[in-house]
């Protein structure tokens, strides 16, 4: 039943009417998706770091709304505009920016803390090099970055469960900061981004890799608009990113989506509560939404990945906060 592998695109996925299994081509080998589900997670979402080095760790539910709690523990070393993802227990958060460092206050620092037994962040290693205004997605065992300031094209791989410097995992195919990233267990995606810091170039180009692999990126397609710093969400299924910057406009309120497991451009989900940019993010298989923002904001907006739709008010962070970082334990990548 398999077919030549010069014929088969990178990420592709098929249904083995043999093993009744669930399969995606590595660009080698047919390798089966596992879709084990996380029962007993409680579903819970949490806010890390904010704009000028903040070191804030807050938490709220998924299932119920309301306001953010603060858990009384902090980063260790205050950033934002960090690469944010992380496990079904582990939270990650890799290089960003704070007010010393590299050129802008580039970090090239790895932070975690556990999400069942808080405390304040450990320290985990260190990327390759100094990078902020980047993201990343992972699944339960990998954590890739992807992009950064000074046209940063560089991607790197984190191995989430243990601790120990990042590696290198290829290459975006464009260098850019501000991108988001999103994806499901099989792939991680980057979208927008700005390719010229100080005149700022905002592009709508979405990238993807295969989370399994090394290499460089492909080219997935493009966002309905140009735009860089907006919220990236996910299910297994569907891709989301809303918000965002515009270069002459400025803060937007769009909110695209893209089907994980193909490529093509993406299409219009509906439209944010707000026009803002630098919004933290969170995701489950039903619920996803974004938080905070510039000009820093309380606000947290809700949707259904699920259904096209404009977001609703979820509830309030318990502090203000822009480029931040945000946690799920039970986001598109590990459910």
């Amino acid at each position: 039943m398999s077919l030549p592998p010069v014929e088969i695109p990178l990420g592709a996925i098929r249904f083995n009417s043999d093993s009744h299994k669930l399969e995606y081509w590595n660009g080698d080998i047919w390798m089966q998706v596992h879709t084990d589900s996380a029962p007993g997670l409680g579903g819970k979402a949490f806010r890390a770091g904010s704009g000028s080095g903040g070191t804030i760790i807050e938490t709220f539910n998924i299932a119920t709304g309301g306001t953010a709690i603060d858990t009384g523990f902090d980063l260790s070393t205050g950033i934002h505009a960090a690469a944010a993802a992380g496990s079904r227990t582990r939270a990650i958060q890799a290089g960003g920016r704070s007010s010393a460092g590299a050129p802008w206050g580039q970090q090239n620092v790895i932070q975690y803390f556990e999400m069942a037994s808080l405390s304040n962040s450990i320290d985990f290693g260190d990327m390759t090099s100094a990078s902020g205004r980047h993201d990343a997605h992972s699944n339960q065992t990998r954590m890739i970055t992807g992009g950064g300031q000074s046209n940063n094209d560089l991607m790197n791989l984190i191995t989430i469960s243990s601790t120990g410097n990042a590696s290198d995992f290829g290459n975006l195919t464009v260098g850019r900061e501000g991108t988001s990233a999103a994806g499901s267990p099989t792939r991680a995606i980057w979208a927008g981004g700005n390719t010229n810091p100080g005149t700022e170039t905002s592009v709508n180009t979405i990238d993807y890799v295969t989370i399994s692999t090394t290499g460089n990126a492909s080219d997935f397609g493009d966002l309905t608009n140009n735009r860089y710093f907006s919220g990236g969400m996910c299910n297994t299924v569907r891709a989301a990113w809303a918000q965002g910057y515009i270069v002459p406009s400025g803060a937007q309120k769009t909110i695209d989506y893209v089907t994980i497991a193909s490529t093509g451009n993406a299409m219009d989900f509906g439209d944010a509560e707000q026009t803002r940019y630098g919004p933290g993010k969170f995701s489950s298989p039903t619920r996803c939404g974004f938080f905070g923002g510039y000009s820093p904001t309380t606000y947290i907006n809700q949707i259904d990945i699920n259904v096209k739709s404009d977001s609703t008010k979820f509830g309030d962070l318990s502090a203000t906060g822009n480029y931040i970082c945000g946690h799920t334990d039970v986001h598109g990548g590990i459910v």
